[in-house]
């Protein structure tokens, strides 16, 4: 089981990594890459998987203000 653990530790560590290169991959792209790679995920927003889903959220959205009865965001675009 400890075997087990680390090893999913060692892959949620690897996907996080991977996460963070392709945003910083987004954030360093021209704007018009910038647009077509988004364009190209939001259209498939319905077929990628929420770990992309997240990625993308990361690079639309600066921060997120929630209370019991509004929600506000900071949008980085």
């Amino acid at each position: 089981m400890l075997l087990l653990n680390r090893r999913v530790e060692s892959l949620a560590e690897k996907q996080k990594k991977i996460e963070r290169e392709l945003a910083a991959s987004l954030r360093n792209q021209s704007v018009p890459e910038q647009q077509d790679q988004l364009r190209d995920y939001l259209n498939k927003w319905d077929k990628i998987t929420l770990d992309d889903k997240r990625v993308v959220a990361g690079c639309l959205i600066e921060v997120i203000y929630a209370t019991s009865s509004h929600v506000d965001i900071d949008w980085k675009i």
